[in-house]
């Protein structure tokens, strides 16, 4: 009888957190099905909704702890592993929180955008609050800390159209007005507008071509190139 009384009395706080793995379960996915359809930033709010509602859901347990619990000395407790965690983990997982905070009051870029950062390109398809995921021109997803996008410059391709260009060597032996001619003809066909060609630098066996046109779609870049 005395082990089914102590039992009921940790059924609450049980409850507590059962209910609260499902509103966290629950909450994530009604999260990333309304971000699917009106394309908002779907990972970034549902770790906001998951850090606020465990935290909440942590509080209530322990609240509904059986009353032969000290309540003080379980919130030490609580705190103390909260510390414990956070301390083991501060440089990289509030960092990167901090960094996503401030990636998201800057809105220098958003989901649909191509960028270039440390060497990485490609078109952002998820911006979290740790992390930013890119689509590279070979369709792998590559993920970067949001930590890396504050430290290195990030180059962002504007929706407007951008500027795409090559370089080609070829000898001297190929006349000057048929080469622009092939490559502006080349430009028409990756779809630049206006494309022109500039002669960047003399070498002593050949001359280094650079062509360059206005490309107006962004969502041809990766292909263009």
């Amino acid at each position: 009888m005395i082990v089914g009384a102590a039992l009921v009395d940790w059924i609450p706080s049980v409850g507590a957190v059962v209910v609260t793995m499902g509103i966290v379960v629950g909450g994530r996915y009604l999260v990333r099905r309304s971000a699917s359809t009106d394309g908002g930033p779907g990972a970034f709010r549902t770790e906001l909704v998951t850090i606020g509602v465990s935290l909440v859901g942590l509080l209530v347990a322990v609240l509904l702890l059986p009353e032969s619990i000290d309540s003080e000395l379980a919130f030490s407790a609580v705190g103390l592993i909260l510390t414990g965690l956070v301390a083991i983990s501060s440089q990289s997982i509030v960092a990167n929180a901090m960094a996503g905070l401030m990636l998201r009051s800057v809105r220098g870029f958003a989901a649909g955008d191509f960028i270039e950062v440390a060497g990485h390109m490609g078109r952002v398809s998820e911006r979290g609050l740790f992390h930013t995921e890119i689509q590279t021109p070979d369709r792998d997803l590559v993920t970067l800390p949001n930590s890396l996008m504050v430290k290195e410059p990030v180059r962002v391709v504007r929706s407007s159209g951008t500027i795409v260009s090559m370089s080609v060597s070829l000898g001297y032996n190929v006349p000057h007005e048929e080469v622009r001619a092939i490559l502006r003809e080349a430009g028409l066909e990756a779809d630049l507008e206006e494309p022109f060609v500039q002669i960047v630098e003399l070498n002593d066996h050949s001359i280094q071509y650079r062509l360059a046109g206005f490309l107006a779609d962004p969502s041809l870049l990766l292909s263009t190139r």
